[in-house]
């Protein structure tokens, strides 16, 4: 067996000194893990777990010593302990996925909420659209002339831009003259940025991530439903996964349908967006085209 190298026995060691395991005996950690019981079972130890298991051919292997158990170190009786939990690796994967779930699923919900409500902020702020008419105006008066003049709008990429527009002095830019502007002539629009409270948390949401995220929500799902099938006939009254994690994976899968639609419809909100201000939504994505208008707050 290959229990007996440092690294495991380091590995092991972590396991044991973690505090939430101390105190347990290898049986009471052998039934909690049948149970599911992740009271005491961070993912951290888990994935601990997971790294200190032998391979498939040690397990077998250790399931053999049963009568020299009192002969084995510390560590291949843990290794023995966890050899005979039925199925432990996609076991311990399943109670790992079910651990991290709720929270990725609370942190990706206000995400989509702050894109969806940005979206629909820039699309029905009266003063945020004057705000981009007067800047329109500006570009006009000082284009005149030239081919640009009386142009009928600009692309969105214009607007970070505005602070490389020095003025003579080069002590000032066109933000500046465009915040002094509002200030002295259109008081009544200057605090269009009250209108985009979502705007500045929206513009931070990656969509590559959050689609990263979600794909690998209803992989573990699927994986989960798969592995189902082999507990329905538990061989110990211990052995609590398949009732625990059909009660879970059923959660689960309506949690995220409605994540994945709220996802879709994140993107729906996204793309309309793009297309009322005149900008193509096959070029864009969420993150780009909300960086650009926040570079005027």
């Amino acid at each position: 067996l290959n229990i007996k190298s440092s690294g495991i026995n380091a590995e092991y060691g972590g396991i044991l000194l973690n505090s939430s395991l101390k105190g347990l005996t290898f049986e009471e950690l052998r039934v909690l893990i049948l149970k599911c019981d992740d009271s005491s079972l961070s993912p951290s130890v888990m994935e601990s777990l997971l790294r200190f298991l032998p391979s498939g051919e040690d397990m077998a292997s250790l399931r053999t010593l049963k009568d020299e158990y009192d002969e084995l170190c510390t560590a291949e009786q843990f290794a023995f302990m966890l050899s005979n939990i039925p199925r432990i690796e996609p076991r311990l994967q399943a109670m790992v996925f079910k651990k991290k779930f709720y929270e990725e699923a609370k942190e990706i919900k206000p995400d989509l909420t702050y894109v969806i409500a940005a979206c629909e902020e820039l699309k029905t702020s009266e003063k945020f659209g004057k705000t981009l008419e007067l800047i329109l105006l500006i570009g006009n008066y000082m284009n005149s002339g030239s081919r640009n003049a009386e142009s009928y709008g600009f692309k969105l990429n214009f607007l970070t831009k505005l602070q490389n527009t020095k003025a003579h002095d080069n002590r000032s830019n066109m933000l500046h003259f465009l915040a002094n502007l509002l200030e002295n002539r259109y008081p009544q629009w200057v605090n269009f940025k009250d209108d985009l409270r979502n705007l500045e948390k929206a513009r931070r949401v990656s969509d590559d991530q959050l689609s990263k995220q979600l794909r690998g929500m209803k992989k573990s799902l699927n994986n989960l439903k798969k592995e189902l099938e082999f507990h329905k006939n538990p061989e110990s009254i211990d052995d609590r996964f398949g009732t625990e994690m059909n009660a879970f994976l059923k959660f689960a899968n309506d949690e995220y349908e409605k994540l994945d639609a709220t996802y879709t419809n994140m993107g729906k909100c996204v793309a309309e967006i793009i297309s009322f201000y005149g900008e193509d939504p096959k070029k864009d994505k969420p993150r780009g085209i909300l960086q650009r208008y926040c570079h005027l707050l």
